[in-house]
This record gives structure tokens, C-alpha cells and sequence, in this order.
């Protein structure tokens, strides 16, 4: 017999996992488990607004770690870094929470942390890779003479 999309249970992510992802991978790859909950939930349009939100978060950090990192004290950084663990945990809890609750009474599964590390290491592989290679070429870029 197979199995459809409806025999498989619905999985959702804590508000501590969402923050544990956040710490392990920046806003991107926690603003992808807040999307899941959100198709758990299936809300679609706003499951794709976390990820656009996500994605600009990441380039908003990446902007401002090239252009301030090293004139920053570094407890700036962890106060920075902090923050948007604790927002992004908080913003599961308040605007996902109880539903959250009731999926996981009515069958639903937490998802695994396991899981959600290898998902969270990808994206910070994934988030290093594009700044690194920014930074590559805008290396080259400043060498480049134009005209």
C-alpha cells in the first residue's frame, strides 16, 4: 500500500529550536523552520514572507559585517547575535505558539533536533560559502581598475 502526504504526521519546530537554529545558522536558516511551522499550519503566504524576511536578515548582517566588523567592540557583536536568537524564539511564541500547541495535541510531531542541526550546519555552510565569496570578489573588484 503507499503512503500519501496525508498518512505522514505533521512536523513543527519549538520556539527553542527556531532559536537554536538561529544560533547555529543566522536568521536564514532559522526563518526556515518558522516557515515550516507555518505550512504545518498552512498559512503558505506567510510561511514565504519568513523566508524573504530570513533572506534579508542574512544580507543585512553580512552588510553590516563587512562594513563595521572590525570597528566594533566584540561584545556589540554578541549583544547583535543575542538579540535575534531572542526575538526570533519569542516571535514562535507569540505569533505561533498555540496553534504549535494544538498540532502537537492533535498528532502532530516536534521535529527532530538532530534534524534541525544538519538543516542549520547547511545553512551556515551555505552562509559562509556566499560571504566568503563576496568578499572574494569585491577584493577583486577594488583591485580592478574600470576605465
Amino acid at each position: 500500500m503507499e503512503k500519501t502526504a496525508s498518512d505522514e504526521p505533521i512536523v513543527v519546530w519549538s520556539a527553542y529550536q527556531v532559536g537554536f537554529a538561529a544560533f547555529i545558522s543566522g536568521p536564514l536558516g532559522a526563518s526556515f523552520f518558522i516557515a515550516r511551522n507555518y505550512k504545518a499550519l498552512q498559512n503558505i503566504k506567510a510561511a514565504n514572507k519568513s523566508l524573504i524576511i530570513g533572506l534579508l536578515g542574512n544580507f543585512v548582517l553580512l552588510t553590516l559585517a563587512f562594513l563595521f566588523f572590525e570597528k566594533w567592540d566584540r561584545s556589540l557583536v554578541f549583544g547583535i547575535t543575542v538579540s535575534y536568537i531572542l526575538f526570533l524564539s519569542e516571535f514562535v511564541k507569540k505569533f505561533q505558539g498555540n496553534e504549535l500547541k494544538e498540532l502537537l495535541a492533535n498528532g502532530a510531531k516536534k521535529g527532530s533536533t538532530l534534524k534541525l542541526i544538519l538543516i542549520s550546519l547547511g545553512f551556515f555552510v551555505l552562509y559562509n560559502l556566499i560571504g566568503i565569496s563576496t568578499l572574494l570578489l569585491a577584493e577583486y573588484w577594488l583591485e580592478t581598475q574600470l576605465l
